[in-house]
Order: C-alpha cells, then sequence, then structure tokens
C-alpha cells in the first residue's frame, strides 16, 4: 500500500521587524518554537486551513488572499504582513514576536535556521530535508524558484 502524504500548512506573521512565533505547548513539536499551522481537513483548501489553523492556535485572522505562499511539497509555508486581532496564549501555543535579527534558532527545528534567512529575503523555494530522527539533517536540497514559475510547481 503507497504511503499516503499529510498535507500541511504552516503560517508566519510579519509586523515591521519582527516575526510571530508560537511556543508549542503539546503533542509534536513541544517546546519548540514555530509557525502556525496544521493537517488540512477533508474538503478544506490549502489557504483556508491555513487561516484556520492560524485562528485556532493563536486568534489572529488572516484573508487567504493575503496569504503569500513561499515553499510547497508536504507542508504548505506561506507569510502575510496583513492580519487582524491580536494574538493570544490558546492550550496549545504560546505565541511571540521576535525581532528577526534574534530568532530562537537553537529551540527551534533544526531545518529552520538552514530556510528561515530564504523567507527573510522573500524566496520562494521548494525545499527537502532529510532526517535522522528529529534532530539530525542527514541531507537535503534547497532550490530558489522564480515567482513566475513557482506557482506551476503546485504539488510537484
Amino acid at each position: 500500500m503507497a504511503k499516503q502524504i499529510v498535507r500541511t500548512t504552516l503560517v508566519f506573521l510579519f509586523k515591521e521587524s519582527k516575526v510571530l512565533l508560537g511556543l508549542k505547548k503539546r503533542g509534536f513539536g513541544q517546546g519548540k518554537w514555530n509557525g502556525f499551522g496544521g493537517k488540512i481537513q477533508f474538503e478544506e483548501t490549502i489557504r483556508s486551513a491555513a487561516c484556520r489553523e492560524l485562528k485556532e492556535e493563536c486568534d489572529i485572522d488572516v484573508k487567504e488572499m493575503d496569504l503569500e505562499l513561499l515553499w510547497l511539497k508536504k507542508i504548505n509555508v506561506f507569510k502575510s504582513s496583513s492580519f487582524s486581532g491580536s494574538e493570544i496564549e490558546t492550550d496549545e501555543m504560546r505565541p511571540k514576536w521576535f525581532e528577526i535579527s534574534d530568532i530562537p534558532y537553537e529551540e527551534m527545528w533544526v531545518d529552520d535556521k538552514i530556510w528561515f534567512p530564504h523567507m527573510f529575503a522573500g524566496n520562494t523555494f521548494y525545499a527537502k530535508f532529510f532526517f535522522n530522527g528529529h534532530s539530525t539533517i542527514t541531507d537535503y536540497k534547497l532550490n530558489l524558484i522564480p515567482v513566475s514559475e513557482f506557482e506551476k510547481l503546485r504539488y510537484g
């Protein structure tokens, strides 16, 4: 039987020179800072799932059209500087704004320090990381993709 790919979302909000991260309080990734997101539910679009997860995890609203897609594959990574509401702590996440120069990489997934600079630079890219466990990268590929070509690769 073929392995089913679980599609997920991840959203990062930006305000001036800051990015909003959430400290995962339970489940997979507990104790790590990350963006906000989760699994796409049946009959839900990728963007609507991203908006729903953001609202559930920190009570911030973002419009689907304001989500800029950065990275595609198993995780669909978005960013936005247009949103409404103030972040609140939930049972799952504790949000906190970080200056981009002060990202707590030592408390995050090990691949973040490789691809976050591309996100901060406004690049679109395809990335694939190979892990031994959850804390050792054995190999990775990261290719910058021009925006004009990016949308053509939507689920490649």
